[in-house]
């Protein structure tokens, strides 16, 4: 076939896929499997075997038995085209996938949460994003189920840890149902700027939720307080009520529970129109500091002090908004994101949220579904085609995203890129070809 041919097939197959897609067709025909790789698989063989540093000869096969469901058989082909050309995101995104599926969690999210260095032209960074916040939430409720089998008086806690659990509401007003779990993460974000103390991550926090199947707060009380404590490594506990009063008025108030002395204090946040949520949620943490016993510097309090917003539906949204990204509701989560961005678009806390779940819904489950969702990103919705005719093309895995040259170019990072704590550092990746991670 002439390069014009070529040229004029993959045109033609491009025009016929956006046709399906402007008609609006029902259906998708993807059954991948080995048997229609079996052509593609001979001719890469055959690139390595003239050589054996063909990075993309490496990687393809990779793909193809990674997207057939034969992740110990990808694993080595991607390991060492990662070793060739480590900064290629396809080959960082397959062998994320592919180490996922044997086991290794740790790595996958090495590579993961490389996402801030690949293009945003990249269908791939988008990709990796999602998976880095998927498996960080694996990651932490296995270690948590792994926490909660050990004894608990042989877990160790630290005083200067401390985790905030949401405030339970104690008023039948469904409008302000969800504003205790924005009061608390406000309150984490607060804590957490006094360089002394060091604040449960959320996700540790909602895989224990998640473990024990609570909803709220009640059950942080001197009983449950040293079970809770140890298997989140945390000396100190925050809980605590919220109720509106008549008048839209706020009433606010904390419970500090430390976890090896068993002493339980109230700690008052005071009440207040509504409208003055966070000059009482502010009260608050300075009351909780002072019970503490910590001495805050200047710099400390000035960054305490700062409002996030003065918009309370802003802050109602975005409480919504982590009730739902907590719930595993991603989607829902970003309606919720995106309606507190509208409502103040200087409320930076809701912009963390939107980087930090934009796109988590595209490639969720596990590496087999995940191949089913990148699957659904490459080829418009509704698109019917012949795998065999049509093969290359999904190989190339151009549809769907710009086709803009060097589209896979890296630029400076630019994402924030959030770390779990306690996860151990993966192994370096294999250098020969054939081995395990």
């Amino acid at each position: 076939m002439t390069t014009a041919s070529r040229i004029l097939s993959g045109l033609t197959g491009l025009l016929f896929i956006g046709l399906c897609w402007l008609a609006a067709c029902t259906s998708v025909r993807f059954q991948e499997s080995l048997d229609d790789y079996q052509g593609f698989i001979a001719r890469y063989e055959s690139r390595l075997n003239a050589d054996s540093n063909d990075v993309e000869a490496l990687r393809e096969l990779g793909v193809i038995y990674m997207r057939t469901n034969h992740p110990r058989q990808a694993q080595p082909y991607l390991s060492e085209a990662y070793s060739r050309d480590a900064e290629d995101p396809k080959t960082r995104f397959y062998l994320g996938l592919a180490s996922e599926s044997v086991g290794d969690q740790e790595f996958a999210l090495r590579l993961y949460e490389q996402y801030p260095q690949v293009s945003q032209l990249s269908p791939y960074r988008r990709l990796m994003k999602a998976r880095y916040q998927w498996v960080v939430r694996r990651i932490a409720r296995t270690e948590m189920q792994a926490q909660m089998q050990k004894p608990v008086g042989q877990l160790p806690v630290a005083s200067n840890v401390v985790a905030v659990f949401p405030l339970s509401y104690q008023h039948d007003d469904e409008d302000y149902a969800l504003l205790g779990r924005g009061l608390a993460e406000m309150l984490m974000l607060d804590l957490a700027n006094v360089n002394s103390l060091r604040v449960v991550e959320r996700v540790r926090l909602q895989a224990l939720r998640d473990e024990l199947e609570l909803a709220q707060s009640p059950y942080i009380d001197s009983t449950t307080a040293p079970r809770m404590g140890q298997w989140l490594g945390a000396g100190r506990l925050v809980g605590g009520t919220y109720t509106v009063l008549a008048g839209d008025r706020l009433r606010l108030d904390a419970v500090l529970v430390e976890v090896e002395s068993g002493r339980v204090e109230g700690v008052e946040g005071g009440s207040g129109a509504i409208e003055s949520v966070f000059r009482l949620e502010k009260t608050l943490v300075f009351n909780l500091i002072d019970e503490m016993g910590v001495t805050l510097t200047p710099e400390e309090r000035e960054r305490i002090e700062l409002i996030p917003t003065q918009n309370v539906q802003a802050f109602l949204a975005f409480s919504r908004g982590l009730q739902a990204e907590d719930e595993g509701s991603y989607e829902e989560a970003m309606r919720y994101y995106r309606q507190a961005q509208a409502e103040d678009p200087d409320f930076q806390e809701v912009g963390d949220r939107i980087d930090a779940v934009e796109g988590v819904s595209d490639a969720t489950g596990n590496a087999e579904e995940a191949i089913g969702e990148v699957i659904q990103i490459i080829l418009p919705p509704g698109t019917e085609i012949d795998l065999v005719d049509d093969l290359t093309l999904i190989l190339n895995e151009g549809i769907g995203s710009p086709i803009v040259p060097g589209q896979d170019a890296r630029e400076p990072a630019v994402d924030p890129v959030i770390t779990l704590q306690a996860i151990p550092d993966p192994s370096p990746p294999p250098s020969g070809q054939g081995g395990n991670q």
